[in-house]
């Protein structure tokens, strides 16, 4: 019989029982079959997986750039349950990698998420692939920028395109006029081939109680580009730009569908709440930082929002 019998990964003892580990092998339908204190066992597929500590390991630091292991690669599900993996893992000491290349950071035909634990250990899910599906067309590769002045108008018509009335676009105007909301370097845009703006996304200042946060509003991408990637490369621009600055936080109203691929989960879970009615679904929320306090509390958005 040819396969894997079994995989042992040594670890520090307080890592053992992390909530990191038991939580991404539980979820992805591990069963914990021993607990020994030092070690633990998990089984899925016929093979088992094991992280013990023992009183031989010579360095209790982990370097996957090292020679040894990389990563641990995870069958995921479908897509859509790959996408609930990466949108939950930020609650259980995970943190996403490679989120501007997010699903395809592997290759256009491979869909998966990275993870990386405080650790440093990182780990794959990877979606199983469609009996009979097609090969995923192979997508633009969108150039991302921020905003510069030059783009103000061509921001405006992407919104005005995008939307069916001026609201969305007066609201860039007005954040833009806020000097209290608006933050240089995280309006994002997403332009073709020719350098014409097509996508946008922008995160300005809001509160989380009387904590600094950041609100995803609006995004847009011209009709006719549409399901390309635009806006998702856009989006992902600007919050690889807040994370860079040190931002902690982003706050998103939207499908609770799209928005998850990027990491956001219901804002609940945090304590997080809207100062409107809406569903709690709908209401999300993106941990920059896992390392940094979660602030609760209600949402405090800038005054263009009219809330």
């Amino acid at each position: 019989m040819n396969g894997f019998h079994h995989l042992e990964i040594w670890l520090p003892a307080h890592e053992v029982g992390g909530e990191d580990w038991s939580w991404l092998l539980g979820r992805l339908g591990f069963v914990l079959e021993q607990d020994w204190g030092t070690g633990r066992s998990w089984s899925a597929g016929g093979a088992y997986l094991t992280l013990t500590s023992s009183p031989n390991l010579a360095d209790a630091s982990h370097d996957r750039r090292r020679a040894g292991l990389n990563h641990l690669a995870f069958h995921g599900g479908t897509a859509s349950e790959v996408d609930a993996v990466m949108a939950e893992a930020t609650e259980h000491g995970w943190t996403p990698l490679y989120q501007d290349r997010y699903p395809h950071a592997g290759g256009p035909q491979h869909y998966a998420g990275w993870l990386e634990n405080a650790a440093g250990f990182k780990a794959e899910v990877v979606a199983e692939e469609t009996a009979g599906s097609e090969p995923p067309a192979e997508r633009p590769a969108w150039r991302v920028r921020p905003e510069t002045a030059a783009d103000r108008e061509a921001v405006r018509a992407v919104e005005l395109a995008a939307f069916p009335t001026a609201e969305e676009a007066d609201l860039v105007d007005a954040l833009r006029a806020d000097p209290g909301a608006w933050i240089d370097g995280l309006s994002y845009v997403a332009e073709d081939e020719a350098g014409d703006v097509v996508g946008h996304a922008l995160l300005t200042r809001c509160l989380v109680g009387d904590r600094p946060a950041l609100a995803l509003a609006p995004c847009a991408v011209l009709p006719d580009r549409q399901r390309t990637g635009a806006g998702s490369a856009a989006i992902r621009g600007a919050l690889e730009a807040a994370r860079a600055r040190g931002e902690n936080l982003v706050i998103v109203l939207g499908h609770a569908e799209y928005y998850p691929r990027f990491g956001f989960a219901r804002a609940s879970g945090w304590g997080i709440v809207p100062p409107f009615e809406v569903p709690d679904e709908a209401f999300m929320a993106l941990r920059l930082d896992p390392a940094a306090e979660v602030p609760r509390g209600t949402v405090g958005y800038p005054a263009a929002f009219g809330v």
